[in-house]
């Protein structure tokens, strides 16, 4: 009787939000440490970077698995309403 929404992509994109979570911090630490940035704007800057690569992953996997963005809130459309 309870029936789950299974993905057409088989969880794939599930799998690979995972893998960028898990692994992209490693390469941001590894650049900041190998090219010695050590200037508080080029930090923020790449945190920046870092925030909206992130939030890319996330709305390409939401797309994959064909949740629609008014499905989880997020709607450009009549957010004034109140």
């Amino acid at each position: 009787m309870n029936e789950q929404r299974r993905s057409p992509h088989g969880g794939r994109p599930l799998l690979v939000v995972i893998f960028v979570s898990l692994g992209y911090p490693v390469v941001y630490y590894a650049v900041i440490m190998g090219l010695a940035i050590t200037a508080p704007a080029a930090r923020y800057s790449l945190t920046i970077a870092s925030a909206v690569f992130l939030t890319a992953v996330a709305l390409w996997a939401t797309k994959k698995d064909g949740i629609a963005l008014e499905a989880i809130g997020w709607s450009l459309i009549g957010s004034n309403k109140r």
